[in-house]
């Protein structure tokens, strides 16, 4: 038995949960020790990049199935700022931390977002792979990017996007719909209403 503010309480173990707030089978963690920046040595964004076809296309997968239903980024100044990354990595610069969050949250997104039987064929990976591939980059680039702290909207917007990314197995989605938006863990993020005050 714990002791809290009103008495004495009894510990509530996962277990003891109820359904309404358990993570769903489609949920997906972050990495451990993301947040806070607990990992000892950040792995290189380079380990992450993919080809420039490859990244052409999440980025042509993530503007078709995820920008419609969840648009966290102005498409034509992300269109203009992902030219800009690969030029600075054609020219062996590296790209700015929050470009970098931007671009991989949204390769991320489109991972999240592609079907089972597309991503082997399409990117030569399992889709679990792909994902987990995009997510540690765009967790990297984030943390690289300083998002706990940053002012920068690209950050921002990377974080937003790595948030909420669709549910995988998720079908696309066409505009416009009325459709609300969808947390990590696939759950429809709701407002509370009332009609009594």
């Amino acid at each position: 038995m714990a002791s809290g503010p009103d008495g004495p309480s009894e510990y509530l173990g996962p277990e003891t949960i109820p359904d309404f707030l358990r993570p769903s089978a489609s949920y997906i963690p972050p990495t451990s020790g993301f947040f806070f920046g607990q990992v000892i040595q950040s792995p290189s964004l380079l380990s992450f990049l993919p080809s420039r076809d490859a990244g052409d296309r999440l980025m042509q997968r993530y503007f078709d199935a995820v920008h419609p239903i969840a648009r966290c980024v102005h498409r034509p100044s992300l269109e203009a700022e992902y030219a800009t990354f690969w030029d600075d990595i054609a020219g062996n610069y590296e790209p700015r931390a929050s470009v970098q969050a931007v671009v991989f949250a949204a390769w991320f997104s489109a991972a999240v977002s592609l079907d089972d039987a597309a991503a082997p064929r399409d990117f030569g990976f399992a889709k679990a792979n792909l994902m987990e591939h995009m997510k540690i980059g765009t967790e990297t680039a984030l943390s690289k990017a300083n998002f706990l702290r940053t002012t920068r909207v690209e950050t921002m917007q990377a974080f937003v996007m790595y948030m909420v990314s669709p549910p995988p197995h998720s079908p696309p989605r066409s505009p416009p719909s009325p459709i609300p938006p969808l947390g990590r863990d696939g759950r429809e993020v709701r407002w509370r209403t009332t009609d009594a005050i």
